[in-house]
């Protein structure tokens, strides 16, 4: 019997800090503190975009395809439109992408642009224009994977899942991290009755993906029609518990909400190389802890630990709930940043005793 995958502790709540409380206190203490505080003062970059090396048309296989040089009018003109389209202005999107692609018609990537612009703005005669231009991509590289899962989205979307199976596990196959083509790729076997199919790919996606709430309701429907019914609850109840999570998702045939592949992504003129910040990505100085006045000590069980400005100075703090014992009563710590180095204030207002924590 196919056992339901429940959502791991930690990607339910994937932000909560917590000391083991198992551990010795001291050492780990030391080292969460130093991690923290280097996350929190280390700069951080991360970008979506895409590089200067776009993919352009050539012969099929020739290993030298066109490529563009980006001007700044280029870029200016590109991005513009991908704007839009996060504004689902699908019309005024168009036009751009259609223009740079009549411009620069041996560029792909703007013309798989186009076609998801076409698609998604749904005039009529939009999806066998769409499909006429992802169909010329894909026949002058098969290796656009782009070209290819947007296919197989017009394929489904137009009622004909197993030619959409065909795109869909084409992607899969060449990047099979790719957690929106292997769900689609289980709604069309799903779709043509192929049951344990479907659900092999569900489960898949829940590894790859845990967020994408579609995947547990897949899930949930394949065991309800094998019978399985205790299975298929355990993955309703988990497609619920993630309803408000902000950071899960769901799969529909909608703009932003088809897979990143379906998605337009801006030009970036710097290599992933050039937007990372200069210097080392962690503080390489550890935070340094006052010492504890003679009366306090750590408490070692029942902890927790965030940071936060506190005095609301600009400096990174910390919190640690239950943290220490002062004469045998449980308190917060209130570690306070001063110069890098965190001292207590046990005359801190969240620094109170915690009444309804034994004291030993």
């Amino acid at each position: 019997m196919l056992r339901a995958a429940l959502i791991p502790e930690d990607s339910r709540q994937p932000q909560r800090a917590l000391v083991d409380s198992n551990s010795r206190f001291g050492d780990s203490m030391r080292l969460v503190v130093m991690v923290l505080v280097a996350l929190t003062l280390a700069s951080q970059t991360s970008c979506s975009c895409r590089n200067n090396k776009p993919s352009g048309l050539g012969p099929a296989n020739s290993g030298s395809p066109a490529t563009v040089t980006f001007t700044d009018e280029i870029i200016a003109q590109h991005n513009r439109g991908v704007a839009l389209m996060g504004r689902f202005d699908y019309s005024e999107a168009h036009k751009i992408f259609q223009q740079l692609a009549i411009d620069y018609p041996n560029w792909a990537d703007v013309q798989v642009d186009l076609a998801i612009a076409t698609l998604n703005r749904r005039e009529p005669g939009d999806s066998e224009k769409a499909l006429a231009l992802l169909q010329k991509v894909a026949e002058a590289d098969p290796n656009n994977l782009r070209a290819y899962y947007c296919q197989g989205i017009l394929a489904l979307d137009g009622g004909d899942p197993e030619n959409a199976l065909k795109a869909f596990q084409h992607v899969a196959k060449a990047d099979p991290k790719d957690a929106y083509a292997v769900y689609y790729t289980g709604q069309c076997m799903s779709q043509l009755s192929d049951i344990d199919g479907a659900l092999e790919r569900f489960v898949k996606v829940i590894e790859l993906d845990p967020y994408l709430r579609s995947a547990y309701y897949g899930a949930f429907q394949g065991l309800l029609r094998t019978g399985k019914m205790q299975d298929a609850n355990q993955y309703r109840e988990d497609f619920e518990r993630l309803a408000d999570n902000p950071q899960a998702r769901l799969a529909e045939i909608k703009y932003t909400r088809m897979g990143p592949k379906a998605s337009v992504l801006p030009i970036s003129t710097k290599s992933p190389d050039e937007r990372l910040p200069e210097g080392a990505i962690f503080n390489p100085e550890a935070a340094q802890l006052a010492d504890l006045p003679d009366d306090c000590k750590w408490n070692e069980s029942d902890r927790s630990i965030t940071f936060c400005d506190v005095d609301m100075d600009g400096d990174t703090d910390l919190f640690i709930a239950n943290g220490v014992r002062v004469n045998g009563e449980v308190r917060n710590a209130v570690m306070i940043n001063d110069d890098e180095k965190f001292a207590i204030a046990l005359d801190h207002p969240l620094g109170t005793p915690q009444p309804n924590t034994p004291n030993t």
